[in-house]
């Protein structure tokens, strides 16, 4: 009987022994780290892959070649075009390391929700991946490049957004399950950071990248969706009011410049945004409402600053200032009809029913008769005193 239970035991034992069925060997793998997505002018699909180069990684001492190399082919479908890169790497493309994805410019006129649906499905997938638009070029263009500080271009890309986005209020950081919500959205547009070639390329030499000025991408801006379509780019200062409208921005800095004042440099930190929707005759409202703390860095005129009256003018001048940035982004975004602020899902959440009867047509009329009024409270909490004494000596 013991021996009965025990040829059972091992039996059943068996079955939870069967080894990885699916495996696949390190050596088989090629880990990509970006894709881009274009389209050629017979309007097939062209993807770009960053494939970490194994050999510059395990290599003990400093080598000449890339941490990455690039590949691109073009197909009828995504899915077929990255499974025939295998044809070239003698690998199989895997993304479990996957940090960005690039979108043509071109691409993004034609629209991005077949991409978008491909990575949500897609198993191999991230939700944490960032989302980029090649500005007047190619997502191609853009990935083959090397870049000066980091050995991962797409490691570069994405800490150059988080920083930009919480320092300088430019950029905009979007993931993929934020991108589909938007996508999926009636009442709310997707805003991408730009990216732009900002020098030569140099020759796929590291030596050489060395010795070029400027690393050859620069962030630029953010690109406009309309529905799954790019319609238009938000410059510098229309995305810091982006930003500071949508309540991306946690922290940001900006001169002012006025007759009788000269010109004061700003940090501003601790910044909140609130949207109130009020109806006014039948017809919806939107009030942001901003509140800030700022610290003066730096002056070029002497100003008396200890006294509390100067910094009342000083807060007043930088409230002024801050409504203009933001009403420009919300000029920019009427004028390519696009809610990239999210006013209407705004409404919808405030009073679903008036919602209803504006939804369809929100972006095209709706939101560009939308009256929008910007609330600026400007705290000023900290004073440069060095800097008056500098100037006042000056003078």
């Amino acid at each position: 009987m013991k021996k009965r239970l025990l040829a059972c035991f091992f039996i059943l034992n068996l079955l939870f022994l069967t080894g990885c069925w699916d495996r696949n060997e390190l050596n088989q793998l090629a880990f990509s780290t970006a894709l881009g997505f274009d389209r050629n002018s017979e309007g097939d699909i062209v993807i770009t892959a960053q494939i970490l180069n194994p050999r510059a990684i395990a290599a003990q001492k400093n080598t000449n070649e890339s941490s990455v190399v690039v590949v691109a082919k073009q197909g009828h479908s995504i899915l077929e075009t990255i499974s025939s890169m295998s044809t070239e790497l003698s690998r199989e493309v895997v993304g479990t390391h996957m940090q960005t994805i690039v979108f043509g410019e071109n691409f993004a006129k034609e629209g991005i929700a077949e991409a978008t649906d491909f990575l949500l499905r897609y198993y191999q997938t991230s939700s944490e991946l960032y989302f980029t638009v090649a500005k007047e070029t190619t997502a191609n263009e853009i990935l083959n490049n090397l870049t000066k500080l980091e050995n991962d271009p797409s490691a570069k890309i994405n800490s150059s957004i988080v920083i930009s986005q919480d320092i300088w209020a430019e950029t905009n950081e979007i993931k993929l399950t934020e991108l589909a919500n938007c996508l999926a959205s009636d009442g709310l547009s997707a805003v991408m950071t730009g990216i732009e070639m900002q020098a030569e390329k140099p020759d796929d030499s590291l030596e050489k990248l060395k010795l070029t000025q400027n690393d050859p991408l620069k962030l630029s801006g953010n690109a406009i969706l309309k529905e799954d379509k790019l319609v238009g780019w938000l410059n510098e200062e229309e995305s810091q009011g982006y930003n500071y409208i949508f309540g991306n921005a946690s922290t940001s800095a900006f001169d002012l410049q006025e007759d009788g004042v000269g010109k004061v440099s700003f940090n501003m930190k601790h910044i909140t945004s609130k949207q109130e929707i009020s109806c006014e005759g039948g017809t919806p409202k939107v009030t942001v409402l901003l509140e800030m703390q700022a610290t003066i860095q730096n002056m070029d005129h002497s100003l008396d600053i200890s006294k509390q009256e100067t910094l009342n003018q000083l807060q007043v001048l930088a409230e002024k200032k801050l409504k203009g940035i933001c009403m420009t982004a919300v000029t920019k975004a009427k004028a390519v009809k696009s809610d990239i602020f999210g006013f209407g899902a705004a409404i919808h959440r405030t009073d679903p029913q008036q919602w209803n009867t504006m939804k369809k047509d929100w972006n095209d009329t709706g939101f560009v008769n939308l009256p929008v009024e910007i609330e600026a409270d400007v705290t000023i909490i900290g004073t440069d005193s060095i800097s008056q004494i500098i100037n006042a000596k000056k003078e």
